[in-house]
């Protein structure tokens, strides 16, 4: 015998079957390097400013890596070994020696560009950016030596230097009597 229900008993029995059979759909989130986060932030601002030059990029990197490191000195090592990954490329180097640009710059500012400009690169070479190479020619990173410094230790002071003194040892002399 089947039961008759009445509108509100039907909808309500049709809602509680349907939310129970039906997965939850997730989405998915695109993870994304930090490196290529700051550097996205930047193209973005670097698009907007009416001075595009070195001097702009670099400013742009800088002010957003604090919204992704804590330490800036992480970004640049990992910008460096994005920039090395280019390096690596002999077709990139030889491109780069044949049209008398500085490798290490046009690198820089070919991982500023993005991740797939920099895989285009990498796999097709440089000419697919065509002249826009030119503009290339001075370094996004300033100074590369204070980079990879050593960093000074901190200590408490409770430390004392501890100094060693020299002590003369006297050896024996052999003698002989011949």
């Amino acid at each position: 015998m089947e039961k008759n229900y009445s509108a509100n008993e039907t909808t309500k029995v049709m809602n509680s079957t349907e939310n129970a059979n039906v997965p939850v759909k997730k989405r998915s989130r695109n993870v994304t390097d930090p490196v290529y986060a700051v550097l996205q932030k930047a193209r973005s601002q670097f698009k907007r400013q009416v001075v595009q030059d070195t001097d702009t990029k670099r400013i742009c990197i800088e002010r957003n890596i604090p919204a992704f490191y804590s330490d800036p000195l992480r970004f640049w090592t990992e910008f460096r070994d994005e920039v090395n990954d280019l390096l690596d490329s002999i077709r990139f180097n030889n491109y780069c020696k044949e049209k008398g640009l500085n490798k290490t710059y046009v690198a820089e500012h070919v991982v500023f560009e993005g991740r797939s400009t920099k895989n285009d690169v990498w796999r097709k070479g440089l000419g697919i950016l065509g002249e826009t190479v030119r503009m290339f020619n001075a370094p996004l990173c300033k100074d590369a030596a204070p980079l990879f410094k050593k960093p000074k230790q901190i200590t408490d002071g409770s430390e004392k230097k501890q100094t060693r003194k020299k002590v003369a040892v006297e050896q024996p002399v052999e003698t002989s009597a011949a």
